[in-house]
């Protein structure tokens, strides 16, 4: 599973419109991964989520490994 979700990081902050993209795994829950993306619009981050190269590979091969998954939440920066 990590080699399955790190191989999109670098992909994806190649792509047009990435701030940030880090991959994160839980030190408490091993096995338990999380993305942080930030993205320059909206329109940049659906882009890649519904036309990424990477992001459809990952979901033909690398889902399959994946117990669960959570709701995003998207944040606004405040300071």
């Amino acid at each position: 599973m990590r080699r399955d979700l790190s191989a999109v990081v670098e992909p994806s902050r190649k792509k047009d419109g990435n701030i940030r993209y880090d991959l994160f795994e839980d030190q408490n829950e091993p096995g338990r991964f999380v993305f942080v993306e930030d993205w320059a619009s909206v329109e940049a981050r659906t882009k890649h989520h519904e036309h990424g190269p990477h992001i459809a590979h990952f979901h033909s091969n690398g889902v399959n490994n994946v117990e669960m998954t959570e709701f995003a939440h998207k944040l606004k920066r405040v300071a």
